[in-house]
């Protein structure tokens, strides 16, 4: 009896090691697998801030993309300025609502398109600027987010642009009389002005004339001096392409009421 049971427990510890080592190996996989991101954008509400839930709807998207494929996407907020050069030096792995062109193609892989963006005309009511075309602006106080595609398109038509940190320095500026017009995403600035004190959407106005509006997708911009460029975007494409058709992309959408 005693070398049954002694049988027993030998069976029994082979059994237990054999399920740790299974466990171990499962566990070993999942972790191997899941390759760190390390991404960098700007606070640039309602898409991205670290004041919304789940620092916001085109994070969301971003994070469960990601997930799908195998990639552990992590979130850093510093100026644009600075986020972009972070991420063209590879100290960043990627840069996040990035606006696509030339000059960035050089240093970043870009993933397909995750969103869009509309940039317009602002100005305070009480001062009463107005313009019909780029050509009135020539003659105005013009602000924009420095290192931004916004600055890129004013230069391109002419248009002498002052640089700012950020969209609430520009609306601040704006409501003091000190600049006529400031260039900025549609509704990250009412998002701002509805959230700043002493603002209101009454104390600004923006031009409806489409020929005055800036539309731009945004995507996610991998750095290729971080390497592996390439097959990191080829992850998050094949993840975002699945969110956008089994309706996740939308259901983040509609979570966060847009």
């Amino acid at each position: 009896m005693k070398a049954l049971n002694t049988l027993w427990e030998f069976i029994s510890m082979r059994t237990l090691a054999k399920s740790c080592l299974i466990v171990a190996a499962f566990l070993i996989t999942i972790f191997a697998t899941a390759e760190d991101l390390q991404v960098v954008t700007l606070e640039y509400p309602p898409y991205a801030s670290s004041t919304l839930k789940e620092n916001g709807w085109a994070w969301k998207v971003v994070q469960e993309a990601s997930a799908r494929g195998k990639i552990d996407a992590k979130l850093t907020f510093m100026p644009w300025a600075r986020a972009l050069e972070e991420t063209k030096k590879g100290n960043m792995d990627a840069l996040y609502l990035a606006n696509k062109n030339p000059e960035r193609e050089k240093w970043a892989v870009f993933s397909d398109k995750v969103g869009a963006v509309i940039s317009v005309m602002w100005v305070q009511k009480e001062k009463g600027v107005t313009f019909n075309s780029m050509e009135d602006l020539k003659a105005l106080n013009v602000v924009a987010l420095r290192a931004s595609t916004q600055i890129k398109w004013m230069e391109e038509n002419g248009i002498n642009v002052t640089a700012m940190t950020d969209i609430e320095q520009g609306l601040l500026r704006l409501k003091a009389g000190r600049v006529d017009v400031l260039v900025a995403d549609l509704y990250t600035t009412k998002h701002l002005i509805n959230t700043i004190d002493g603002m209101t959407l009454d104390d600004f106005t923006y031009s409806d004339n489409e020929a005055l509006q800036y539309k731009a997708d945004f995507y996610l911009a991998f750095s290729r001096a971080k390497g592996s460029a390439e097959e990191k975007a080829a992850k998050f494409n094949a993840g975002l392409k699945q969110i956008k058709t089994d309706g996740t992309y939308e259901a983040i959408l509609k979570d966060y009421g847009l």
